[in-house]
């Protein structure tokens, strides 16, 4: 996503208004983690999709959340078994409930607690905050598919119909695509059907072949037509 486009700021509107992006779309590509190196002999991560692109539900064993001391380097206390569950939590740092031991509930005093009085705050507008976060997503994933059209279309079929051929297209690569595919070779195909044409390839005056008739998608002439043939 380019930063400063339309669809960057769409999705930043959509965060704005407390929307999660991996609600959006769960098509993302894995296998796209890579090392880079840094100073020291040290690798640094690079991931182009949150996860890995492969983002999915924690496996737990059935006594988790044992092991009952910390782990070897982590900054984490002793761990007293008494946490919160993790299975089935997804496993990404932008999903706060699992970083935080679980989904937070409003608590069992409903006149004291934090999380009872910010969900008075808001309750009353839920559905039309809801309603509003809808319509950014529609919105992103619209604006995602032209884009994924245009992109076929000038990756694939304006390369298929006119490689090589227009101005500012690639010569077409003929190990992807059938040259027999493209328009010009379409259009000649067409004409040695429709008319007689020279050795050359080219129609005689647009004069009808003389096996025009036995094609049965060819209308005959009618005065009415007006244009002949191609009417």
């Amino acid at each position: 996503m380019t930063a400063g486009s339309s669809l960057c700021r769409l999705v930043q509107a959509y965060i704005a208004t407390g929307g999660n992006p991996l609600n959006i779309c769960g098509f993302l590509h894995p296998d796209t983690t890579g090392m880079s190196p840094e100073e020291g002999g040290s690798l640094a991560v690079q991931q182009a999709y949150p996860g890995g692109g492969a983002p999915g539900a924690k496996s737990v064993q059935y006594n988790d959340p044992l092991p009952e001391s910390a782990e070897e380097g982590s900054n984490y206390p002793k761990m007293t078994g008494y946490e919160g569950y993790r299975g089935g939590m997804i496993d990404h740092p932008g999903y706060i409930p699992g970083r935080m031991g679980g989904r937070l509930d409003r608590g069992a005093w409903d006149n004291s607690t934090v999380t009872r009085v910010l969900h008075d705050t808001r309750k009353w507008a839920n559905k039309e905050i809801k309603s509003r976060l809808q319509d950014k997503e529609w919105q992103i994933i619209k604006l995602s598919d032209c884009w994924e059209q245009l992109r076929l279309e000038r990756q694939e079929t304006l390369m298929e119909a006119f490689g090589g051929l227009l101005v500012d297209m690639p010569t077409l690569d003929e190990a992807k695509f059938d040259p027999n595919r493209l328009v010009q070779v379409v259009i000649a195909e067409m004409y040695s059907l429709l008319y007689d044409v020279s050795d050359s390839g080219l129609p005689t005056g647009f004069q009808p072949s003389p096996t025009l008739g036995f094609l049965r998608f060819a209308l005959e002439d009618e005065p009415g037509d007006g244009m002949g043939l191609m009417g």
